[in-house]
Parts: structure tokens; sequence; C-alpha cells
């Protein structure tokens, strides 16, 4: 996790070789992506789920897509 609003990166599970076909390995890309940031959203679940969660210090060391999210859904779902 890291700050709102600051450059965060994230470890891919595998690396990706950028050779041979430019899709081939963007897709390879994108899928590992997808993974890490699924590993985020999962390490963000057990946190809100811990009983002694704080929301704001949340919001404010996590990755902003992730914090947002949470922050926003309760105020959307009626």
């Amino acid at each position: 996790m890291c700050p709102s609003g600051l450059l965060c990166h994230c470890q891919l599970e595998q690396p990706v070789r950028c050779a041979g076909n430019v899709e081939v390995w963007l897709g390879e890309l994108l899928t590992q992506q997808m993974k890490a940031l699924h590993s985020i959203i999962r390490l963000a679940s057990q946190f809100i789920n811990d009983q002694e969660f704080q929301l704001l210090a949340f919001i404010n060391e996590s990755i902003a897509q992730v914090a947002s999210s949470i922050y926003i859904a309760p105020a959307t779902c009626k």
C-alpha cells in the first residue's frame, strides 16, 4: 500500500518478457497487472474486515483507486 496521491508501484507476480509480437507480450503484461491489482484489492479487503479498521487512515494509506472505490461505495448504495 502507499499514500494516496503519490506514485504507487505494484510488484508483478511474474516478470513479463517484452520481446516478439507486441500483441502477445502486451496481453501478458495486462494479465500480470490485473493479477497484481487483484492482490492489492484482496489485501485491502483484509484491512477492511479488521475489527480496528480506521477508514480515514485506510484512505490516506491506500492506492487511490482502491481507497476511493471503498469510500464512495456506501454513498452510492441506497
